[in-house]
Order: structure tokens, then sequence, then C-alpha cells
């Protein structure tokens, strides 16, 4: 009988004479963040090179770390890839990652945006806003103390 399990993951770098061209201009995606999901292997994989070589700062969101990573530091040499561990099957934790990866490259209007949201759902992961390293960029802001009031935590 013939074994019929799927061999292990071993991640590799991309040569460079595997590039594809691409048909869009170059920049065309310049100070945009891209949010992947599934971006450790097949579709997704290659959606996140083609955005980061396009100018795309790549949030790549998957359920194993280990395969996310691997495509980060293969897109590491031609542009920018952050990796994000979360089952999009649970609603709850990817308002969590959205917010998250928002809040961690900069985009604070998008961040509290995605925070609201989680709010106004009650989310269970807000009860660790205020420790969350993530977020520590926006504890500063007016905003951020008016989220912790709302959900009746002292800033």
């Amino acid at each position: 009988m013939r074994d019929t399990r799927r061999p292990a993951f071993r991640p590799r770098a991309m040569p460079s004479s595997e590039r594809y061209d691409t048909i869009f201009r170059p920049g065309l995606f310049e100070r945009r963040v891209a949010i992947v999901t599934g971006g450790g292997s097949g579709i997704g994989r290659c959606t996140a090179h083609e955005l980061a070589a396009l100018g795309a700062r790549v949030a790549l969101i998957g359920r194993k770390l280990e395969k996310l990573q691997a495509v980060s530091n293969e897109i590491s040499q031609t542009g920018e890839a952050k990796c994000y561990a979360c089952d999009i099957r649970e609603e709850d934790r990817v308002r969590d990652t959205v917010a998250a990866i928002y809040a961690g490259l900069g985009d604070q209007d998008q961040a509290f945006k995605w925070l609201d949201k989680a709010v106004e759902e009650r989310d269970i992961w807000l009860m660790n806003l205020k420790v969350d390293p993530v977020f520590a960029k926006l504890r500063s802001q007016r905003k951020f103390t008016d989220t912790l009031a709302r959900i009746r935590l002292r800033p």
C-alpha cells in the first residue's frame, strides 16, 4: 500500500531565476498595507510575493507561524512582511489581528477603527488591551484612553 501522507513542509528561498515579471506598474501598492490570509503557502504565498514586489507592506496571516516566517524571510529580500498567527474562522481573533496589524504598521486610524468594532462586538480579548505590547504605540493617544473607558478599564 502506498503512503499517502503529505511530505513535511520545508521552506526554501525563491531563486531569482524563478521570479516572474508582472503586468502591473512598479510601486503600484507603495505605502499601502496588504493583508494576505493563507500567506504561508499556495496562492496566498504567491499573492504576498507579488504585493510586496509592487511596494505593499504585507501582513501574512495563517495558522502556522513556521510557514509564515519562511515566506516572510523570502519577501524580506525585496520587500517588507510581518507574520500574524490567526485562525480566520475565529471572528473575534480576526478583529484583534487586524487591529494589531494596523497598530504595528503605524496606521492609527485603521487600528482604532478595528478596535471600535471589537468594542461594539464585546470581544473577550479586549481585557488584554492595556498590556498587549502590540498596542503600545497607541497608548499615548486620547482615543486609546477613551476606548479603555468604554470597556471599563482604567488607563
